[in-house]
């Protein structure tokens, strides 16, 4: 008898999925200019604690962060991640490089508009569920540019440095800045300093974390899920809490203590 119990325990661990990943679709959206942009969703666990709205990094696309986009899902948030003209995913008419700033800012807009109805598309009540800006590299960049005064704060992963004739401006906004010790790239941020210019020109609270070996892509965890490795896993361990506490209070995630990495504080 109890060898048929353990049979029947081990065929339903067998049969059962190895991992349950949160529910995803993507919406095509008619932005009235003659573009439709496809909008990846990713369906909240539980009862939904926010709404991020992510923008992905230059000629990436959403899928491309599902390892960071399905775990703020699984700890409750509603993620909304346009793909823009830019990412090598669009099948559309390719945005100028002048016109890629605006077209992003378009999309940010169009999904904050379309906030309700996207958030019907899984039954979802939202009612006054904070709302936040999200995003790496250019999308980091789109994140802290993006003037929505129903934002609660932002976070920027790998921000642009000092660009020409585009300065960064400072966010009045709670800030939170991702970075590594190996996150150099060419033109946007030579060294991995310069990711930091949003934090040291900052106006409100801000934080700043430095993931010890982590590069632009954190080893292609996310954004180029087809890089090699070595993945910054022990710096992604980091990642994913302190952007959870840095959500439910920028205050208290200032108190943090990373494992595989550096976190500063200032305006607290």
């Amino acid at each position: 008898m109890r060898f048929l119990t353990l049979l029947a325990a081990l065929l339903a661990l067998l049969s059962a999925p190895a991992f349950a990943r949160p529910e995803s679709a993507v919406v095509p959206l008619d932005n009235g200019a003659g573009r439709t942009v496809p909008v990846t969703l990713v369906k909240p666990e539980g009862r939904v604690k926010g709404v991020l709205f992510f923008s992905h990094g230059a000629l990436s696309s959403p899928a491309k962060y599902a390892a960071l986009t399905e775990k703020w899902a699984e700890a409750g948030y509603f993620v909304v991640a346009p793909l823009h003209g830019d990412s090598t995913d669009w099948t559309g008419t390719k945005p100028q490089q002048a016109e890629q700033l605006p077209w992003r800012l378009a999309d940010m807009a169009l999904v904050r508009a379309w906030l309700p109805m996207l958030a019907g598309r899984f039954g979802l009540r939202l009612g006054r569920a904070p709302l936040y800006a999200t995003g790496h590299s250019f999308g980091a960049l789109i994140a802290i540019l993006w003037n929505d005064s129903a934002l609660r704060s932002v976070i920027a992963i790998s921000p642009p440095g000092p660009l020409p004739g585009l300065p960064m401006p400072p966010e009045d906004k709670p800030l939170l800045v991702v970075t590594g010790t190996k996150d150099s790239f060419p033109m946007i941020a030579p060294k991995w300093q310069d990711h930091l210019t949003a934090y040291n020109q900052a106006k409100g609270p801000s934080l700043a974390y430095v993931g010890t070996d982590a590069d632009h892509y954190f080893g292609g965890i996310y954004g180029r899920p087809e890089l090699p490795g070595p993945k910054a896993e022990a710096a992604f361990a980091d990642l994913v809490p302190l952007t959870l506490a840095f959500l439910k209070s920028p205050r208290k995630a200032a108190r943090f203590k990373p494992k595989a990495g550096t976190l500063e504080a200032r305006g607290f």
